[in-house]
């Protein structure tokens, strides 16, 4: 295919084979759900990392707090 006539092209084969994981057909729908999300906004930021963590360990708290059948 063309990315596999690219890599062998410009010698990059040892770095295509370290990101395959990244053009798997999971990843790539996940790359496409993320993309809506940011698009929608639907999501967050923080000032630095560990207002980052804060957010979700309070997160977590609060789904352990939640009834089973909810989650």
């Amino acid at each position: 295919d063309g990315i596999r006539d690219l890599v062998r092209s410009r010698g990059l084969g040892d770095v295509y084979k370290r990101q395959a994981w990244f053009w798997t057909k999971r990843w790539q729908e996940g790359e496409r759900e993320a993309e809506e999300d940011i698009k929608a906004g639907r999501v967050y930021t923080y000032p630095n990392a560990e207002a980052a963590i804060e957010a979700l360990e309070k997160a977590a708290r609060e789904a352990e707090n939640q009834p089973e059948n909810i989650r």
